[in-house]
């Protein structure tokens, strides 16, 4: 089942799960999306007519859109091909994952991506790993460098790279990262060989197990009020001993920046081990990113509170676009997955403690989707100096948006409608596909329109 949640979060370029198209696909994509669905609508009818465009209408916008943009390389659709596939858990929920898919980021090497659904693996996977986990990469065998060899078959290729007859696969996090390390050396590196980098990788190991301890004690039934106080203050300290640890090094970073002459000092970056991107911060990312949304909402602990040097970390990795633009769970996501895990992990709702919680979440998840209209049309009458978000970033992430629900409008529908959701059951679905395929064109529509999607979306009327 295709399993394209709506509260799918944040993650994959708009190609990163299109099942190994090549990286000439977008046209192709667009128009295989467009072959034979739905017949052409009346001639393109005006925004306001009732009828929304059709998919062939969104498809072709979309291919005007995305070859305008892609003379410029950043704002570019068109994927470069991928020199690895990672292998993930369908929601993006793995840490292990997580840290893997920033990693491929800050290095910069483009990937293909296959979702993994942990409840019902794929036989061809557990084949390829033994332990049958996730994160998994394949190493296409090629790195990248140089030249392309012949590449005919028998063709001479001494010159350049030999094309090996064979694939690697990778797992545990930990090997995966060492093997990008190696297979990738002209790429920034991610590992360090210091007594710092270490002692900073098992602080993180002993924050982490402590956090696990104390959240998921509501679980045990068993614990006395005494054990979970005691967990609570054991997590508590660690995050203490995080926040002491970056200070040291923050202090140490702008020391050492005073003193070199470079006048670039003023807005420097402070993750774990100084001004660059580590695997130690991508170590820290996936719980931490998690913690700071749903902990005050599941045990009213705000792990920031008190914490200058942590927040100067969060800065810094919020602003790091190989994370920011694509991995980071954004707020709502981890809001509203959180009364899930809550009824998932956190013993259930027979426990009042427990059932309060669960309504927060659900609380805090209705408002802020209330926000969302409201934040977007801020955004817009903010001055254009706000260097917020700008237009162009805006229209990009829209146009991928776009891109996604086009390519995957089958699945979308279908998990729009399905009368035995597998996730967020709490949720009404609809019942008419017809219904949801012209809803969701609509959505579409107002994704690629020029001007203010809000304005537009508000404009936009379900016809009867």
């Amino acid at each position: 089942h295709h399993h394209h949640h709506h509260h799918h979060r944040r993650r994959g370029s708009i190609f990163d799960n299109s099942k190994n198209r090549s990286s000439s696909s977008l046209r192709s994509a667009i128009g295989e999306a467009t072959a034979g669905t739905t017949p052409p609508s009346s001639p393109s009818p005006s925004p306001s007519s009732s009828a929304p465009p059709s998919w062939e209408e969104l498809s072709n916008t979309l291919r005007d859109a995305t070859t305008t943009t892609s003379s410029s390389s950043s704002s570019s659709i068109e994927p470069t091909e991928p020199l690895v596939t990672l292998y993930r858990d369908t929601n993006g929920w793995c840490p292990f994952c997580e840290r893997v898919w920033i990693i491929l980021r800050a290095k910069g090497i483009p990937y293909d991506e296959q979702l993994i659904s942990l409840q019902n693996k794929p036989e061809w996977y557990k084949a390829l790993v033994p332990t049958t986990l996730v994160p998994a990469v394949l190493f296409h065998g090629e790195t990248g460098e140089e030249g392309d060899g012949g590449d005919g078959e028998g063709g001479d290729s001494s010159e350049g790279k030999k094309k090996k007859n064979e694939r690697r696969i990778v797992w545990e996090s930990d090997d995966i990262i060492r093997a990008l390390e190696e297979e990738f050396p002209n790429t920034p590196e991610m590992l360090r060989d210091t007594p710092e980098y270490d002692a900073a990788v098992k602080m993180n190991d002993d924050l982490t197990s402590a956090g696990f301890r104390f959240i998921y004690a509501g679980r045990n039934d068993t614990l006395s009020e005494v054990d979970r106080s005691e967990r609570r203050d054991a997590f508590l300290s660690e995050l203490d001993r995080l926040d002491a640890a970056l200070k040291v090094q923050q202090q140490q970073q702008q020391r050492l920046e005073t003193t070199s002459a470079s006048s670039d000092g003023g807005d420097r970056m402070h993750f774990r081990l100084g001004a660059d991107f580590t695997a130690a911060d991508a170590i820290m990312i996936p719980a931490l990113e998690r913690w700071r949304i749903q902990l005050p909402l599941a045990v009213e602990v705000d792990i920031l509170e008190g914490r200058p040097a942590l927040t100067k970390w969060f800065e810094a990795v919020d602003s790091y676009a190989p994370y920011s633009e694509r991995v980071m769970g954004d707020e709502y996501s981890w809001t509203a997955t959180n009364s899930m895990f809550l009824r998932i992990f956190g013993g259930g709702e027979d426990e009042p403690e427990v059932a309060a919680a669960i309504r927060r979440a659900d609380d805090a998840a209705a408002r802020l989707t209330e926000s969302f209209a409201a934040k977007a049309a801020e955004e817009r009458e903010g001055d254009d100096d706000d260097d917020d978000v700008d237009v162009g970033t805006r229209k990009k992430f829209s146009t991928e948006a776009a891109y996604k629900l086009v390519s995957n409008r089958e699945a979308v529908i279908a998990d729009c409608t399905r009368e035995d959701p597998k996730s967020q059951r709490h949720l009404g679905r609809a019942s008419d596909v017809h219904a949801a395929d012209v809803a969701l064109r609509i959505v579409v529509g107002v994704l690629l329109s020029e001007g203010d999607p809000i304005a537009r979306a508000r404009e936009s009327t379900l016809p009867d």
